[in-house]
């Protein structure tokens, strides 16, 4: 049997620690949570119309603190990942901007749960049917929450995909070589 020495810096770059892999895994749980909880509240809410309303408007009513609540954890599980993701990418390309994008994205759902909606289109039930004559201060930090959740999820993603790149490039290569391979294979 042979036995190889690695160093304590090898092993704590190869492989994230116990809380960054907690960490990162708020990522893996902010997503599915968050569109769960919407999904449930926007089949169940009585007057709610997928097609028509836009999800903000669950945060309005007796039950609004279920989809306040689900905007305020999504976007602290998001910053937890945030936190994670530079811990692993501190290096290389993306790996200061990308995690700083996510972290933004993950304030700007906290800004749109604490500050909610200003009640339009028929929702909740007894509400002006159309857009609301007057849009409150509440209402335009959570459009501001909405538009800073948006545009740093997307320049996130620009970000990560030229880090990563590189990587999705050689898996490609990893496969064709694997199937050339397994079609000289008898």
């Amino acid at each position: 049997m042979v036995q190889r020495s690695v160093s304590p810096e090898a092993s704590t770059r190869t492989r994230p620690t116990t809380p960054t892999t907690g960490l990162l895994a708020c990522g893996v749980v902010a997503g599915p949570l968050f569109l769960g909880v919407w999904l449930i509240q926007a089949l169940t809410r009585d007057g709610f119309d997928l097609t028509y309303h836009p999800l903000s408007l669950l945060s309005l009513g007796g039950l609004g603190w279920i989809q306040i609540t689900s905007f305020v954890v999504a976007g602290l599980l998001n910053v937890a990942f945030a936190a994670g993701l530079r811990r692993v990418l501190h290096t290389g390309r993306g790996g200061t901007w990308g995690p700083l994008l996510i972290a933004l994205s993950g304030v700007g759902l906290v800004m749109a749960g604490v500050f909610t909606a200003d009640p339009g289109a028929g929702f909740p039930p007894g509400a002006p049917i159309g857009a609301p004559t007057h849009i409150s201060w509440h209402g335009v930090l959570h459009e501001v929450g909405f538009m800073v959740t948006s545009v740093s999820w997307i320049a996130s993603c620009y970000v990560l995909a030229r880090r990563f790149a590189e990587f999705a490039f050689t898996m490609a290569l990893a496969v064709r070589l694997l199937r050339a391979t397994a079609r000289r294979l008898p």
